[in-house]
């Protein structure tokens, strides 16, 4: 079950019952059946990291709804204590990455995965490094990074809940998606006030 809920009021806005087993086909969705039912222009939506999918986080930001979801944890290298994508910069200008030594990863080349356009990034001063244990296990350190991956950095903070919004954001309106998998009524994602 999908539920869209009006954060100010509390109330559901939308829902939908879904046999897929997944969130992350669902936000775009949600985000605008809550927007249309609120009739509102303007719409901040919050979801859970189970709702992350860049495509849907695109269609959100395509449909003027400002989506506000976390990345999920995909990466075991901050739990085997190396660096992680966060830790490269991204320099747009010169469309390359700085890693933690303060080299350049430049861009090589473009491949299709699953439907999409991902650019692929290293540099060459990889096996000399002396932080390449703390990096990577393998020879080079690769970094990924989709075509659209701009969407995908102004998805705003990690969700938080909307208590922690001032009275401007609140203005705005905002919707919060939710997975409802308790049968009991309870919801499964309880109220960040309480």
């Amino acid at each position: 079950m999908q539920t869209a809920v009006d954060a100010k009021h509390h109330l559901i806005v939308a829902h939908e019952v879904t046999n897929v087993g997944s969130d992350r086909a669902q936000l775009s969705k949600m985000a605008l059946a809550a927007r249309e039912a609120m009739g509102k222009t303007r719409l901040r939506a919050y979801a859970d990291r189970g709702y992350f999918s860049g495509l849907e986080i695109k269609a959100c930001a395509d449909a003027g709804i400002e989506p506000f979801v976390p990345k999920p944890m995909t990466s075991n290298a901050k739990a085997e204590k190396r660096f992680d994508k966060a830790d490269f910069i991204y320099i747009a200008r010169d469309d390359e990455y700085q890693c933690p030594a303060g080299e350049r990863a430049v861009y090589r080349f473009t491949r299709e995965e699953n439907g999409l356009q991902i650019r692929r990034y290293w540099t060459s001063s990889c096996p000399s490094c002396p932080l390449k244990p703390r990096c990577t296990p393998s020879d080079y350190r690769r970094i990924s990074r989709w075509e659209h991956e701009p969407v995908l950095e102004a998805n705003g903070p990690p969700a938080r809940s909307p208590a922690g919004c001032d009275d401007a954001t609140t203005a705005h309106c905002r919707a919060r998606l939710r997975h409802t998998q308790a049968l009991d009524g309870f919801d499964s994602l309880p109220d960040p006030k309480a």
